[in-house]
């Protein structure tokens, strides 16, 4: 009750015009002493804290709370007063390191709970599963943080050391089949079913195992391999992985992956129809002797035996040799298409002519006594531009009257029988009633 200008000029540590009852209670003088009370901010009276504990806060029903000071269980909401500090009955939430915990309120009996760089006696303390350096009870170890090389499912992982959030070890892998995942990324197939990692498949939709690029191409696989090809433009290591055979530029590839090339006649595989490595078939070389063939025209022999091309044969009826070439010289009267089907039949083409002394030969012997012959030149796809039948480059011509016959109507070339015209070439219409022998070359 005596005057006072501030809290500590008074016993109870209080200065007011009255009670305090919501503190903090700032004096406005004139101002006396207060007595103590169990909701003006301060310890005082019998309080073993600020305004709880003792016999008239108890009483008041104000016990301390957890980490608050106390003289007596009584004194606590938890009823424990264990070393003069109110703590919870639960040993592990008490906010002391007591029982038989390794750190405060974790370890021990408390299990699994303590974090990194808490103390610890074995990896059951910790919440990572690692506890490094532990010789209990004489020396604490140290939890360590989660890595993916510590032998321990923790962390973000999804299965011991791999899979999950990489973090904080970016280099912690894919898992493996069988192990447990999330998603398709924590596998190292990047397929995850059923909480499982897969093992690879062809098809899975993924790019994995030995896979060159998605669910095709064998890679370097020996057992067990996915026997898809991969398509034009998808990535191979070598032909055996692509449609075509063809992995890289010319079938090379130096630095794998490469890519699947297309089929081609100069890419060092046999594909597409060859009945050879780049010749035959679709190609428009033909194949040496003693490579494979299927039919005559494959083969520069014009000779197919026995799927293998033979030595160069013309000693059929009729035949007859001019170099390298075999001959036939049908005396009997076709239209061009007709012709040139005859000479695909007998194993070759319309003659193509690539020199005055093979002209020369040809008119003198078969063509001058008789009349007009067909030869493989002409102009059907492009007026004015000849070709040979069979595809061959045009080196040589012999033009009747010395210039190129330009006329629409009149695209096929024949050789001329006229006696003083020395086996000249002009043109004549390829259908439409217009026939003339021919003469047939292979070779």
């Amino acid at each position: 009750g005596k005057a006072c200008a501030a809290g500590t000029d008074c016993q109870s540590g209080v200065c007011f015009s009255g009670p305090c009852v919501t503190p903090p209670c700032n004096c406005t003088p004139p101002c006396t002493c207060q007595q103590p009370s169990c909701s003006d901010g301060v310890k005082n009276g019998s309080e073993t804290d600020q305004d709880c504990g003792g016999t008239t806060c108890v009483a008041a029903g104000k016990k301390c709370a957890l980490g608050q000071k106390c003289s007596a269980a009584g004194d606590c909401a938890s009823g424990n007063c264990p070393g003069g500090i109110c703590v919870s009955v639960n040993t592990c939430a008490n906010m002391v390191k007591d029982g038989d915990e390794t750190d405060k309120d974790c370890g021990g009996s408390c299990g699994a709970t303590c974090g990194d760089g808490k103390n610890c006696c074995s990896s059951g303390d910790c919440v990572s599963g690692v506890c490094s350096g532990a010789n209990c009870p004489t020396t604490y170890g140290t939890c360590q943080p989660p890595s993916c090389s510590d032998g321990v499912k923790n962390g973000n992982e999804t299965d011991q050391d791999c899979g999950g959030v990489k973090v904080p070890d970016p280099q912690c892998p894919r898992c493996g089949d069988l192990n447990k995942c999330l998603t398709g990324a924590d596998c190292q197939s990047k397929v995850c079913a059923g909480g499982m990692c897969q093992a690879p498949s062809c098809p899975d939709g993924q790019q994995n195992g030995f896979e060159t690029d998605v669910d095709c191409g064998k890679g370097s696989c020996t057992v067990g391999c996915c026997a898809t090809k991969c398509g034009n433009g998808l990535k191979c290591v070598s032909g055996a992985d692509g449609a075509s055979s063809v992995c890289g530029v010319n079938n090379s590839c130096p630095s794998p992956p490469c890519t699947c090339q297309p089929a081609s006649c100069s890419d060092t595989v046999k594909n597409q129809n060859e009945s050879d490595v780049d010749c035959g078939g679709i190609c428009g070389s033909t194949c040496a002797e003693g490579r494979s063939c299927l039919v005559n025209a494959d083969c520069s022999t014009v000779n197919c035996a026995s799927l293998v091309c033979g030595p160069f044969v013309c000693n059929g009826p009729g035949d007859f040799t001019y170099g390298l070439h075999c001959y036939h010289f049908f005396a009997s009267y076709a239209t061009w298409q007709a012709a040139l089907a005859s000479c695909q039949s007998w194993g070759g083409s319309l003659a193509t002519i690539n020199s005055q002394a093979e002209n020369d030969y040809l008119w003198n012997n078969y063509v001058r006594s008789v009349t007009y012959t067909w030869i493989g030149l002409n102009d059907i796809s492009a007026e004015g531009t000849f070709v040979w039948a069979n595809g061959d480059p045009l080196v040589y011509t012999h033009w009747y009257g010395g210039g190129v016959p330009i006329n629409a109507a009149e695209d096929c070339i024949i050789m001329t029988a006229w006696h003083l015209d020395d086996g000249m070439w002009t043109d004549l219409p390829c259908s439409s009633g217009s026939s003339a022998y021919y003469m047939c070359e292979r070779g």
